[in-house]
């Protein structure tokens, strides 16, 4: 059976339209994990009982050098002071904390706060545990 452009053209816009909420997804998971990712921050974080999280951060991000600092300030407050990590690329940022004296709800409202005046929020990518195992946020590490 031999299609005609026209039919061609249609099937490919069913395709394309098909394929939208693929493109639509943005940077996936992993690749904005990866941009703030830093292997000695994890090690002493693990050593230290600590945990890593990784967070979108959602709004009106400006990529500018003031914007950076805020969202570092914010972390570090919230965190473990120069742990901080931030990528407005992404719109990435990570940071280690003690799940013994704050709780990564705790830690992302504090964020929120912090730059409520800018209309950035945190959410929660990806943990690394003080296991050193990576999982998402709300999962609870395994104990093998």
């Amino acid at each position: 059976m031999r299609t005609s452009r026209s039919q061609r053209a249609v099937l490919a816009m069913a395709f394309a339209i098909a394929a939208a909420p693929a493109w639509a997804c943005g940077i996936c998971i992993e690749d904005r994990v990866a941009a703030v990712y830093d292997q000695p921050t994890v090690d002493r974080a693990v050593a230290r009982h600590q945990e890593v999280v990784f967070f979108a951060l959602n709004g009106a991000l400006v990529a500018s050098p003031e914007t950076r600092r805020v969202v570092l300030r914010a972390l570090d407050r919230a965190g473990t002071a120069g742990t901080a990590h931030v990528s407005l690329e992404s719109a990435t940022a990570s940071v280690a904390y003690d799940p013994a004296r704050a709780s990564l709800a705790s830690l992302a409202a504090a964020g929120d706060r912090a730059l409520a005046s800018r209309s950035i929020t945190f959410e929660a990518l990806r943990v690394i545990g003080a296991d050193g195992r990576l999982r998402e946020p709300g999962s609870v590490a395994s104990s093998q």
